[in-house]
């Protein structure tokens, strides 16, 4: 039960950083259109 948990959260913290990453590129791109 708890190794369950364990990779539960790995895997949502592998989605975060996932997201985080993409917001940053957006934020990026957003950044080199508005010059």
């Amino acid at each position: 039960m708890k190794a369950k948990i364990l990779i539960e959260f790995e895997v949502r913290k592998e989605d975060v950083q996932h997201a985080f990453g993409w917001a940053v590129l957006g934020a990026e791109v957003i950044r080199f259109f508005l010059g």
